[in-house]
């Protein structure tokens, strides 16, 4: 798509895509079921100036996606700020909330664990793991290192 470098997740039988809206004021997230080819399109939440969308991740059953929508304010600047929220996706419902308070630093959804119930996060720009747990949306440091992956 020319007008966006929106991002996308593959996994648990769902292709899902980020589609930046005709007035650029959020993305609408389009899921795939790939076992049945159907797609349906989820509706943007438009949350003022939150214009950068990405790190796509779904849970390995397929229930949930989650994705970073962000908001850079004097971008290249020494003033550059930034702000994510993370927005959950439930794939059965078809609906999108945000899962997060704004957090101002960039941190990347990595893994699944608890059977769905949680989320885990690295930063590019510090050492540590955080997690944020579906219910209550709360985003703690878990570790100090920093979570690499598993191993099957």
């Amino acid at each position: 798509e020319p007008a966006c470098f929106c991002g996308a997740g593959l996994g648990a039988g769902h292709f899902v895509r980020l589609s930046v809206t005709a007035d650029l004021g959020g993305f609408d997230v389009n899921i795939y079921d790939l076992d049945n080819a159907a797609q349906v399109t989820v509706e943007a939440v438009r949350l003022s100036n939150y214009t950068q969308a990405g790190d796509v991740l779904i849970s390995p059953d397929g229930s949930f996606a989650v994705y970073a929508l962000s908001q850079v304010a004097a971008f290249g600047t020494e003033e550059q700020s930034v702000q994510t929220v993370f927005m959950l996706l439930d794939l059965q419902a078809q609906t999108q909330r945000a899962l997060s308070e704004p957090v101002t630093t960039y941190v990347h959804p990595v893994a699944w664990t608890e059977d769905n119930a949680a989320i885990l996060f690295t930063s590019p720009q510090a050492t540590g793991t955080w997690k944020i747990d579906l219910a209550s949306g709360d985003l703690v440091q878990v570790a100090t290192g920093t979570y690499l992956g598993q191993l099957h």
